[in-house]
């Protein structure tokens, strides 16, 4: 086997074998280690000890995991966090959730990838036998995990009230979630005021976050489907990581919503992942694969956004470029 056969195959084994290095960062997540970690229990024998396993296998799982970075040391001289590790400790601002749910209720969605492809029906679907949010709606914890698992991964939400005017302004945060988005603007600006719209039952986690907000009355928490109308009179409508969920239908039904709910000179604010139609990021293709697994959903490339915004009777105003393959993009009534 030639030189390039050799890279080849390497490349093709690093590939294949992804998912075993994501199963060991789940399990090290789900057993706690990096906390465990950041105690002072950082060896082999201490770590099986609080685990309930065996010095011998935790070795051989600390050892990959620090092979590829996520911890650091040895069992001799006591193993450290690394920042990645950092971000799987259960403490506010972490990608905790985000890692289990991942490695559970969507690893399970992936399983049937192959049928998912060939029928078109979402893996979650043939894995659970229904669909994402009925499942979510039935499951009220796996909501709530769901919930705090978005809110982990949400990384561009402190740029937005560095790049739109909230001053003196309401907003609309539709299908808010956890609540992450409006707790950011609100915190940023003293003088704006919100409103969170979500399914009744996904408040629960938003009405924590955002309790201290609530008690200020600076913000107003709603119960409702987003397709069937959106509060009225907001100066700003945020769409945030929505219309990929959303099928093209669907999608002019939510903008025609705001469209006919914002005030004169309301602007919607759609803040999606996109793909380059020339150039597209390794990252951004996979998240739109993950997007159909979950819920048939799909990601868009940012002119195909630009055209749904149009056919929605919005005119785009500016695009901002924000981390993680994410875009901003802005829109007035055409």
């Amino acid at each position: 086997m030639n030189n390039s056969n050799l890279a080849a195959a390497r490349n093709l084994i690093q590939v294949v074998t992804g998912e075993w290095k994501s199963r060991c960062v789940y399990v090290a997540t789900r057993l706690g280690l990096a906390d465990l970690i950041e105690s002072g229990i950082d060896s082999d024998e201490t770590l099986a000890a609080a685990v309930g396993s065996d010095a011998e296998r935790i070795h051989r799982l600390m050892r990959l995991l620090v092979a590829f970075e996520i911890f650091q040391g040895d069992t001799r001289d006591g193993y450290a966090n690394t920042p990645t590790s950092h971000l799987l400790r259960d403490v506010e601002g972490s990608f905790r959730d985000m890692v289990l749910f991942y490695g559970e209720e969507f690893h399970a969605a992936w399983t049937p990838a192959c049928e998912a492809l060939l029928s078109g029906t979402p893996g979650f679907e043939l894995a659970f036998g229904e669909d994402f949010y009925s499942y979510l709606k039935r499951c009220p914890d796996a909501g709530r995990r769901f919930l705090l698992a978005m809110k982990a991964s949400n990384l561009a939400f402190h740029e937005i009230p560095r790049l739109l005017d909230f001053r003196g302004r309401s907003f609309v945060d539709v299908g808010g979630g956890s609540g992450e988005l409006t707790k950011a603007i609100l915190q940023a600006e003293p003088s704006a005021r919100g409103v969170m719209l979500d399914r009744e039952g996904s408040l629960g986690v938003a009405r924590d976050n955002l309790s201290s907000l609530l008690a200020g009355e600076r913000v107003s928490l709603v119960g409702g489907d987003m397709l069937q109308e959106v509060p009225s009179n907001g100066d700003i409508y945020l769409l945030s990581r929505i219309i990929g969920d959303l099928d093209e239908a669907a999608s002019l039904r939510l903008l025609g919503n705001c469209r006919e709910a914002m005030a004169g000179d309301g602007r919607v604010v759609v803040i999606e992942r996109t793909i380059s139609a020339s150039e597209p990021s390794p990252m951004s293709v996979l998240w739109d694969v993950h997007l159909f697994m979950a819920c048939a959903g799909r990601h868009r490339t940012t002119e195909e956004v630009v055209d749904l915004l149009g056919r929605g009777g919005f005119a785009v105003e500016r695009i901002v470029d924000l981390p993680m393959e994410t875009r901003m993009i802005v829109a007035a009534r055409a």
